[in-house]
């Protein structure tokens, strides 16, 4: 279960259930007002309107200094999630809850809150991992181990919500049009490199969280000139830097003798 959605005939107060229902989990029938309606007295809500609006969040914070609020909404457009709340004390209150705002049909003006009980499986269309993941509270990229999650979330959390959206399919192709801003040269090398993620495993240091291992070049001359234009060359092993330095040196020579002069 992604979600816990308190049934209720009186929405206003679905903030209220949704936070009691992260408190006070239900062993059985977790959408049954009548697991929560008990609790409710343990809440300080003096003061505060419901339904409650995002604005007035904080209030109700400072009111019940061992909750954190994380609030998001269903971002139809790009099919995923955007951050609406996200509390200052995230993980250094007792308990951190995870609520998603959803749009009231039958009232345009109210929102509903709901509980969110497992992060990882309400977002999991956004990624190809079928295993548990562990997601960022703040951009909600999505990690495959709590380790990677901490040593990320230590960065992120310092900084104001954010998300990586990505262009669609079709509106994602760069094109280039200023052709007169062209200049030609007779001999010029493209070079693409591969390497491996290797897990950064030092602890002082928590901006890294991979190291680039270099596994493999390719290396082509390009000319205009069919006489002197060559295969390009290729290499995959552990010592690709060393090889690469090996062929450019040389390939440099050569292009400086067909060029001695710079020509515009």
């Amino acid at each position: 279960m992604a979600v816990v959605n308190v049934q209720t005939s009186d929405d206003d107060y679905c903030f209220v259930w949704s936070v009691l229902a992260h408190l006070h989990p239900a062993q059985a029938n977790p959408q049954s007002i009548q697991n929560y309606t008990m609790y409710a007295s343990k809440l300080n809500l003096d003061g505060l309107t419901f339904p409650l609006p995002i604005k007035d969040i904080p209030r109700f914070e400072r009111q019940n200094p061992d909750i954190a609020i994380h609030c998001m909404a269903v971002d139809s457009k790009d099919n995923s999630f955007s951050i609406l709340y996200l509390s200052a004390h995230v993980y250094k209150r007792l308990h951190t809850i995870t609520l998603l705002i959803l749009d009231n049909e039958r009232n345009p003006q109210k929102h509903h809150y709901v509980h969110v009980k497992n992060l990882s499986r309400l977002i999991a269309h956004r990624s190809k991992n079928t295993k548990r993941s562990h997601v960022c509270l703040s951009c909600l990229q999505v990690f495959s181990s709590e380790r990677v999650l901490e040593k990320h979330e230590r960065c992120c959390l310092v900084h104001s919500p954010q998300q990586v959206v990505f262009p669609e399919p079709d509106k994602c192709n760069l094109t280039f049009d200023s052709h007169r801003c062209e200049h030609p040269f007779d001999f010029y090398y493209v070079a693409d490199f591969q390497s491996i993620l290797k897990p950064h495993d030092d602890d002082n240091d928590s901006t890294l969280v991979n190291t680039h291992e270099t596994a493999g070049f390719c290396l082509h001359r390009m000319t205009p000139h069919e006489n002197y234009q060559t295969p390009p060359i290729t290499y995959s092993e552990s010592n690709a830097i060393e090889k690469f330095l090996e062929h450019i040196f040389p390939n440099r020579k050569k292009v400086t003798r067909l060029c001695p002069f710079n020509v515009p």
